[in-house]
């Protein structure tokens, strides 16, 4: 089994003896992955990771800031332990039987958090799935850090799938759907299941997919009538499709197998290269950064930082690429400034 990699929560979930309960009395990380759990069940008034400074946004009024023990928090904690016939204290704690059964029992929506990679889905790799975890947060197109979302991309994008599938943007163009299926069809029963073709079918679904539905009609249909049953622009019936096997556990360690690859891939590629980023708050931010304008702007914004102060430290790198983004893009820098409490400056793995 996987560890969270808090020394505390891997403690109570194991039931070790002196374990402390989560209480209003903690704050930080610890709380921040029972709110991450709290909320894969639904419940979204509780802060999530993009609450880290304390500001809420229109679509969540939660009005405290992630990893702290606040009202909505604590209501949230009582409402589970309700649901599902656990024993409660007032004020309300998560013990080791309410940590379990958050990670354990089948949530509404899955978003993807620290403790749900490692304990549900035994992704062994406490740091990087805690990077992976606040990209995904932060991703804007998959603003709740989803398995599956459905989302029609921008006309402008061409080709166009209308789907926003993973948890990352890398799997969201077409082409990348069409890497994530072909690991899907790897499990021909589950394929079937969720997608309902097998065999050939099956191929020629994932092959369509790679190939990005490249000829499309202005109105967003395929131009071969024989490959209109896999237009994944129409809702019905690929919606309830994705969502099925967004929701398959199999399919989810597929999805964070591949993102996990791809950050390591960008890591392994630049670590020679970034010598200046060490820390799990920096390559947190180059990652994301790259996510989000590719390796190639990644690496030009960073060359540029260490050209215009070669003795700069980390923490300067990352504020002078932050100052010269564009201020469309600054909201999502904030989250990894030197004066965001998450993540820490804990050194990055060499080899993660």
């Amino acid at each position: 089994m996987a560890d969270i990699g808090i020394s505390r929560l891997d403690q109570l979930y194991d039931g070790m003896a002196g374990a402390a309960p989560i209480t209003a009395a903690d704050s930080g990380e610890i709380v921040g992955v029972v709110q991450e759990l709290l909320r894969n069940h639904g419940l979204r008034k509780v802060p999530g990771a993009k609450h880290v400074t304390g500001t809420a946004v229109p679509s969540d009024p939660a009005a405290e800031p992630f990893g702290a023990f606040g009202k909505y928090t604590k209501r949230a904690v009582g409402f589970f332990q309700d649901k599902h016939g656990l024993s409660k204290q007032n004020p309300p704690v998560v013990d080791a039987v309410t940590l379990r059964r958050l990670i354990q029992a089948s949530p509404g929506t899955v978003c993807v958090g620290r403790a749900y990679l490692t304990r549900r889905l035994e992704i062994a790799d406490a740091v990087i799935c805690r990077v992976l975890t606040l990209i995904s947060s932060w991703e804007e197109h998959a603003a709740t850090g989803g398995f599956c979302n459905w989302k029609p991309q921008d006309a402008a994008d061409k080709p166009q799938t209308g789907l926003s599938f993973g948890i990352l943007q890398w799997t969201h163009g077409s082409a990348r759907l069409g890497t994530l299926l072909e690991d899907f069809e790897q499990n021909a029963a589950l394929f079937s299941s969720c997608f309902g073709y097998s065999g050939q079918d099956a191929t020629a679904m994932v092959n369509h997919a790679k190939g990005g539905e490249a000829v499309l009609k202005a109105n967003g249909d395929p131009v071969s009538t024989s490959m209109d049953k896999f237009n994944f622009q129409k809702r019905v019936p690929w919606k309830a499709k994705f969502v099925t096997a967004g929701s398959s556990t199999a399919y989810q360690v597929k999805q964070v197998e591949r993102a996990l690859a791809d950050l390591r891939a960008i890591h392994t590629s630049k670590k020679a290269v970034w010598t200046k980023i060490t820390s799990q708050r920096g390559w947190g931010f180059m990652l994301d950064f790259a996510n989000q304008f590719g390796e190639g702007g990644a690496n030009t914004k960073y060359t540029n930082a260490v050209t215009a102060l070669p003795a700069g430290s980390e923490d300067y790198i990352l504020q002078h690429i932050e100052s010269a983004n564009p201020a469309t893009h600054q909201p999502r820098r904030h989250y990894f400034r030197v004066d965001s409490p998450l993540p820490n400056n804990v050194a990055f793995p060499t080899n993660p």
